[in-house]
């Protein structure tokens, strides 16, 4: 009882505070430790604001900085901005000095996106878009923030030395867009909760993975080749990568040792390198065929956060929907040659479908099946080598067809494990 007292006393002094007309009694509710009078607010914390309201969504902008502000409530815009905020006086001065003075001032927007128009987003160069949040029925919001200052001004003295006035109205505005606002809006809005992805190279390309229907790329290890993406979704690999996870430019000493992952993309001839060795989990490496490298180091507060962890889980999927891997399993049906030595045949139709093909050395070791179709397929043993430093060589099956018209094609190619292999024939 004391404690509502005491709120609706705040109230009563509250409505003292505010400009008339503003609010009124009659439109007092009261929610935990929170008021609100009409289209004006007093927070547990504090702190005293307007509402701004739109399609549902509300914005919260401090009383001291409401009437230094313009906001805008946009309907029907086609990138989803709801509200658009800008310096009222930058606004004013850009009028007086003549022209076009569309986007004077601006501070920041904030839009409502679908997650697929959001993931499609991602696979791009997000400049000027902050992702801040998803709601409750799976909408996610972004912060559109200006690439180049703003700020207009008939006279800018002063502002080197930090004596102009202005400007310092014009920072503070720009730290409550950048920190409290978006925490307000969240706070605000009813089953809202922080979302954020980054939007380096390494997350961009990572976005393609999941989301390009039109991506090419292969993933591989050190260890095993490479695999292409198959019938695997992408997505809960990349979301466990990318999601409230940070991606930092890390020092090129800080590089790790040992083996590692690569998720290659041959079309733009660039691969990420996500290491293994302990300590060191969390460190990817971006090369490109020019040679030029870049170092990044992600980072997450969700306990146990490995990126290496879901580079290995995403890779055993990609192999595991290539079962059969076992040899006998992978022959079933074949015809077993009695002399495994490569025919005519066999090496003609390998050298003209590895044709090409980039990224891997195949070395043809044995022909261990042949199956007669509309044509042949063969079953060759390879010895695999990936063309990048310190990748060590491996085994793989390869599947090869050859048409009757003399045309070839890859079917697969699956990498062995032959510690996996020894120990199921054991």
């Amino acid at each position: 009882m004391k404690k509502l007292t005491a709120i609706l006393l705040a109230a009563l002094m509250f409505l003292t505070l505010i400009p008339c007309g503003s609010g009124s009694a009659d439109s007092l509710s009261v929610s935990g430790d929170s008021i609100t009078i009409g289209d004006l607010a007093l927070r547990p914390d504090g702190q005293a604001g307007r509402l701004y309201e739109n399609d549902g969504l509300k914005l919260l902008v401090p009383l001291e900085y409401d009437e230094l502000l313009l906001v805008d409530r946009i309907e029907d815009a086609e990138d989803g901005t709801l509200f658009y905020v800008a310096e009222k006086a930058s606004v004013e001065a850009a009028k007086e000095q003549g022209g076009d003075y569309r986007g004077a001032g601006f501070l920041f927007a904030i839009a409502r996106v679908s997650e697929e128009e959001l993931n499609i987003r991602r696979c791009g160069y997000m400049t000027g878009q902050e992702v801040i949040a998803r709601g409750p029925d799976g909408s996610c919001y972004i912060c559109y923030t200006p690439t180049d200052v703003r700020f207009v001004r008939e006279s800018y003295e002063g502002i080197a030395d930090g004596s102009n006035e202005d400007w310092k109205q014009w920072t503070t505005l720009n730290q409550w867009a950048n920190t409290t606002m978006r925490e307000s809006f969240i706070a605000e809005n009813d089953g809202f909760v922080p979302l954020r992805y980054g939007n380096s190279d390494v997350e961009i390309y990572l976005a393609r993975a999941a989301y390009d229907p039109d991506a090419d790329y292969t993933l591989s290890t050190t260890e095993f080749g490479p695999l292409e993406p198959g019938g695997v979704d992408a997505a809960p690999f990349v979301e466990r990568l990318t999601r409230d996870v940070t991606v930092e430019y890390a020092r090129e000493d800080e590089a790790p040792d040992g083996e590692y992952a690569v998720l290659y993309f041959p079309g733009d001839k660039i691969r990420f390198d996500f290491f293994f060795a302990e300590g060191g989990e969390n460190y990817i490496r971006e090369v490109r065929d020019d040679g030029s490298e870049m170092l990044y180091k992600a980072s997450s507060e969700k306990d146990g956060f490995l990126a290496s962890a879901v580079m290995r889980a995403w890779y055993d999927a990609l192999a595991e929907s290539r079962e059969p891997s076992a040899l006998g399993a992978a022959l079933g049906g074949w015809a077993l040659p009695e002399d495994i030595a490569l025919t005519d045949e066999a090496r003609d139709a390998f050298d003209k479908a590895m044709d090409g093909l980039v990224g891997v050395n195949y070395t043809p070791l044995a022909l261990l099946g042949a199956q007669l179709v509309s044509g042949t397929n063969y079953c060759l043993l390879c010895e695999a080598s990936a063309v990048y430093p310190g990748a060590q060589p491996y085994y793989a099956l390869v599947y090869v067809y050859a048409d009757l018209q003399g045309g070839t094609e890859i079917l697969n190619i699956t990498p062995l494990d032959i510690a996996e292999l020894a120990k199921r024939a054991g």
